[in-house]
């Protein structure tokens, strides 16, 4: 992953770019996927592991991602990066806990780009308002032809 993302700009292209890797590895290994996911993630002496040593490489390019996005101003200044991490991945892996729980359908889950267009968009840092120009006509006077009424403009 680490060969691939530095040849990929930008944070939110690098956050999908980790997140697909992610996905890709839960499909391509279903029993590796289900191995971390139903059995050793719930498991209590699975934080203190090497196992998880393992994972947690993968997970800090995901926070690394996150701030580089708030560094350069694309996502907001109030975003916690561990906080978008456990959604991002979160998410991710009760999909694909679902998926393996309804026995591996042929399908495999399509939901991650939807899901990543929503944080996406909660995340990301206001625009600056571009340019402006307004254009007014305004009429205003007697009309060519007709007499002005008393108490009235036309």
């Amino acid at each position: 992953m680490d060969r691939v993302l530095e040849y990929v700009k930008g944070a939110e292209n690098k956050i999908r770019a980790i997140m697909f890797s992610y996905m890709d590895l839960y499909e391509q290994y279903p029993d590796y996927s289900s191995l971390v996911l139903l059995q050793l993630r719930v498991h209590r002496g699975f934080h203190t592991s090497k196992a998880y040593q393992l994972v947690r490489y993968p997970a800090g390019l995901l926070i690394r991602a996150i701030q580089e996005g708030i560094e350069a101003g694309d996502f907001r200044q109030d975003v916690d990066p561990y906080l978008v991490r456990s959604i991002l991945l979160g998410t991710l892996e009760q999909i694909f806990t679902r998926w393996h729980l309804l026995g591996k359908p042929a399908k495999p889950p399509s939901e991650l780009d939807p899901m990543l267009s929503i944080i996406f968009q909660g995340i990301k840092a206001p625009q600056p308002a571009g340019d402006l120009i307004l254009h007014v006509r305004h009429e205003y006077g007697v009309k060519e032809g007709k007499a002005k009424k008393k108490g009235n403009a036309t």
